[in-house]
């Protein structure tokens, strides 16, 4: 989709929102991530009694990162198979960019990897790719796909403000919808 992400005042908006260039226009809001499914809730085990694992796929988690080294996406192989980093930084939102020397955009290796795990919430990506498609190759625990490949897309940045991490020890993490498309 074409798109772009822009920090603009009142009036440069107003211009915007009144050229007929422009289809639509929404705030680049911030997300905390969550979690709130597991494979009986999706019904992985009856996929697979059915013979479906996932092989032969490559899903893409859009996340905090993955830990390409943990012991779920090494067995046989590694299971990440491409990475990228979209992130951003902000001196308004209090954000800072969490790609591989802080750039805004980056698919070089090791781009896809887990954050710092001293910022709350870093783990939250290896932790979703576990479930989409971990498998230590022995069980019995698996996830929902654990035949399938990942494709580790790091989406958040790092938040600095104790205000906006609420409840969370800061720093935390946030994620922008802008960088997310």
């Amino acid at each position: 989709i074409p798109y772009l992400a822009l920090t603009v005042g009142a009036d440069a908006l107003q211009h915007l929102a009144n050229s007929p260039l422009i289809t639509s226009i929404a705030e680049d809001r911030r997300a905390q991530p969550s979690l709130s499914s597991s494979n009986d809730l999706i019904g992985a085990p009856l996929a697979w009694a059915e013979g479906y694992d996932g092989s032969g796929q490559a899903v893409a988690v859009l996340d905090t990162g993955v830990d390409k080294a943990h012991p779920w996406f090494i067995a046989g192989g590694s299971k990440v198979v491409s990475e990228a980093c979209y992130s951003t930084t902000s001196l308004v939102q209090n954000t800072t960019s969490l790609c591989p020397g802080g750039v805004a955009s980056s698919t070089a290796a090791g781009s896809g990897l887990h954050c710092d795990p001293s910022i709350t919430g870093c783990d939250h990506g290896t932790h979703v790719a576990g479930i989409v498609a971990g498998n230590d190759g022995s069980g019995p625990d698996f996830g929902a796909a654990r035949g399938a490949d990942v494709i580790a897309i790091q989406v958040f940045s790092q938040l600095d403000s104790p205000a906006d991490c609420g409840l969370l020890s800061n720093p935390c993490v946030t994620s922008f919808s802008g960088d997310v498309i």
